[in-house]
């Protein structure tokens, strides 16, 4: 199964492209390249996906165009998440859930907590992107002449590329505009911060994580090369180094998109903007397996059907000539019930 990790944020587009097989995945391709206007980013778009046909497609819109929260639940269950959210936001969001798509990913790896009551707890990072935001993405690639099944924020590709890099500290991943922080291998916080603010917007969004999970970053890693990022890190007092996660040896062009091509939690593509082809696909693919299923059926009734049938005949042919060696030993008797037990 091919898979399409698509970013696309102000001025710069980023594609990792992964072959998932039944023994290993592989990374085949993958670029990053600028643009300035939308046109062109059509063009460039139109140009890779000659390679993209048949693969599932999930694509990116910058992160900083959600708005999110984080809420505590007492289970951990997607189903239970999913109609618990609307409830838990519907005081604390300033707009109608009429007008936004909403989705979730669990924080801490998924894992339940105490809080201080001694309650179980699961920390929720609850998604929220306005519809009008949503629909201009999908006609600006159906332009393209790209259908993407996924449609996910931007942070949700450094989240799956996470596990990739290794670090024993409480650290700070970033990625152009895209924020993850972790306590070891346990991300504890996604964000972004919008482009016009590189050096305040970062600053900000990181005194506002810091100080919601009370805990100061000891360390960046920066994933790509972004000086002004660097140095506003650097003003902070937050160590740097250069990171670049890799998948079988292989670094993709963009470590974003690579992420995305293995996130499979979240999906704003729902309701109204479902994906529809592959509703038909599933629909052709239940088809087919239910048509197997008759024939594999059919095939066994015949193959029992023909081996009762060999075994009768048998049976058969052995009664006939055990009555046959009855007649001829005895000639002149009745046959009246099993000959080998009156011989």
């Amino acid at each position: 199964m091919k898979i399409v990790g698509l970013k696309i944020e102000k001025g710069l587009v980023a594609a990792a492209v992964v072959q998932k097989g039944l023994r290993q995945t592989e990374l085949m391709d993958s670029f990053s390249a600028p643009f300035a206007t939308d046109a062109e980013l059509i063009e460039i778009l139109k140009e890779k996906a000659k390679d993209w046909g048949g693969a599932r497609i999930v694509s990116s819109i910058p992160g900083y165009l959600f708005s999110q929260r984080v809420v505590h639940l007492p289970f951990a269950d997607r189903k239970r998440v999913e109609k618990a959210l609307p409830f838990e936001l519907e005081d604390n969001v300033p707009f109608a859930f009429d007008d936004i798509v909403l989705d979730h990913i669990a924080l801490d790896g998924g894992k339940s907590g105490k809080d201080s009551d001694g309650q179980t707890e699961t920390p929720v990072l609850a998604i929220m992107l306005p519809q009008a935001v949503l629909r201009q993405h999908l006609e600006l690639l159906s332009a393209a002449g790209i259908d993407p099944q996924v449609i996910v924020p931007s942070y949700i590709g450094l989240n799956a590329v996470s596990p990739m890099i290794k670090s024993d500290r409480n650290s700070l991943l970033v990625c152009g505009r895209d924020l993850c922080v972790r306590n070891g291998e346990t991300v504890k916080a996604l964000r972004s911060f919008a482009p016009a603010t590189a050096t305040g917007g970062l600053q900000h969004t990181l005194q506002a994580l810091e100080t919601d999970h009370k805990e100061r970053v000891e360390k960046a890693l920066i994933l790509g090369s972004d000086d002004v990022v660097q140095s506003a890190l650097a003003r902070i007092g937050i160590a740097v180094e250069q990171s670049a996660p890799e998948f079988h040896r292989k670094q993709a062009a963009d470590a974003v998109s690579l992420g995305l091509a293995f996130s499979d939690q979240v999906n704003f593509r729902k309701g109204e903007f479902a994906y529809r082809r592959a509703d038909e696909g599933m629909r052709r693919r239940r088809r087919t397996v239910i048509i197997a299923g008759a024939a594999a059926a059919l095939l066994l009734a015949t193959n029992i059907g023909v081996k009762y049938y060999v075994i009768e005949s048998s049976y058969g042919r052995l009664d006939r000539a055990i009555k046959e060696i009855y007649r001829q030993t005895f000639p002149d008797a009745r046959l009246a019930g099993d000959p080998a037990q009156l011989m």
